[in-house]
């Protein structure tokens, strides 16, 4: 039950007695403060299904007044998605290609929650999600699912003082990493012998980057050579100088055996991957984004449907540096649903709207190679014009954190 006291909260449930973890739990509370309203609440912080809640069952009375008064269940994380019949493709969920009818698209944790509810007989249940559109996307369901994202709010609540301008820069782009995924290799093979900082701590052979990926990246070599040829030869780079770390000593190069199992960076001294005990606050990296034009922001998920940023995102707005977003489709419309504005006056933007994976992260190539073509005194010129949006986005951040509650009002 350990899963339980650390992912799962609840609040109001009939039946079902509030967990002292939950009201005890300063983090707990600030985040519940976020959520309007005193319905019966479920609040799910982890990935994966929720066995608790599948095997709870509700006397009469108790799911009367479930359904009288609404139960809100909120999913901090992404769902974790799979295709109807097989297995996971990627540890815990799954990527897949493009044309994937949404009919078969499944989700661990919306499993769970369809069983309960029908198990219950509940009839007014809302689902809470991260995932853009999500509603689109997840037609199997019969539950009523809306993108009202928790974690967003929670992040977008703290306040922050950051004052950052970028005066003088050396580097064209920054992109760090941490957990491997395929298109994060594929972007740092790409940018690898670019005017760039960098952090990547794995070792994995060409081979297994386009071993069951889910777009045929060996068509690439008669397709786009010049692109393809870049890549090959990032991944020998890569592997011949990882660890490659900007302000954490100390790694050791992490061989990644099967690049759809879960590897984390892996220090001389702890070989059991810990990301929560050596990662750092992004204060340890202000000098250099201080020192780069632009961020390359690589997302968890890549390719699936839905749209989907974290603080990632959040941390380029308080540094006020432009960024091109390596993440699912539609996710930068996500992201200026909120009032955001993005630099598509300065870029080519439409690989945001690009469904096909493929060529969505081909497009994304063609941004850094553009970006890379520029000087670094025309790059600073281009800063100077960018300052309008860089500012507005800051302030409407600061305007964010300030209100906490119905920021995405």
């Amino acid at each position: 039950m350990t899963n339980v006291l650390f992912t799962y909260h609840w609040f109001n449930i009939p039946g079902l007695p509030s967990k002292e973890e939950s009201l005890s739990n300063e983090s707990i509370t600030e985040t519940r403060q976020l959520i309007q309203g005193n319905n019966p609440t479920i609040i799910h912080l982890g990935n994966g299904p929720m066995e608790l809640f599948e095997h709870l069952i509700h006397s009469d009375e108790e799911i009367e007044i479930i359904n009288h008064q609404g139960l809100d269940i909120f999913l901090y994380e992404p769902l974790n998605t799979y295709i109807n019949g097989q297995a996971f493709n990627y540890d815990y969920y799954s990527e897949f290609k493009f044309e994937e009818d949404p009919q078969n698209i499944r989700s661990s944790e919306l499993d769970s929650i369809s069983l309960y509810v029908s198990k219950n007989r509940l009839r007014n249940v809302t689902i809470h999600t991260c995932d853009y559109q999500a509603e689109k996307f997840f037609p199997f369901y019969d539950m009523r699912i809306i993108t009202d994202d928790l974690f967003l709010k929670d992040i977008m609540s703290k306040p922050f003082t950051i004052q950052h301008e970028i005066k003088n820069f050396n580097k064209k782009f920054i992109c760090t990493n941490w957990r491997y995924t395929k298109h994060r290799h594929i972007i740092a093979a790409f940018i690898s012998k670019m005017d760039a900082h960098l952090s990547w701590y794995f070792y994995c052979p060409y081979k297994l980057l386009e071993e069951n990926l889910y777009f045929d990246l060996r068509s690439w070599k008669s397709q786009f050579p010049e692109i393809y040829e870049q890549i090959v030869r990032g991944c020998e780079y890569l592997n011949e100088n990882s660890p490659i770390s900007l302000d954490i000593d100390g790694f050791i190069s992490s061989v990644v055996l099967n690049s759809y199992q879960c590897h984390f960076p892996v220090k001389k001294d702890d070989f059991v991957p810990d990301p929560f005990s050596i990662t750092k606050d992004e204060n340890s990296l202000l000098k250099f984004y201080n020192d780069s034009f632009c961020e390359i922001i690589n997302e968890t998920r890549f390719a699936q449907h839905t749209g989907n940023f974290s603080e990632k995102l959040y941390k380029s707005v308080r540094l006020k540096i432009p960024f091109i977003l390596v993440a699912p489709p539609k996710t930068l419309e996500y992201f200026k649903s909120f009032g955001f504005k993005t630099f598509g006056d300065f870029w080519d933007e439409s690989y945001d709207q690009e469904t096909d994976h493929s060529l969505r992260i081909k497009k994304i190539l063609e941004v850094i190679k553009y970006i890379d073509s520029f000087s670094k005194e025309e790059l600073k010129n281009l800063y100077l014009k960018m300052q309008k949006i860089l500012n507005y986005n800051y302030l409407l951040m600061y305007e964010k954190s300030k209100r906490k509650v119905n920021y995405l009002k």
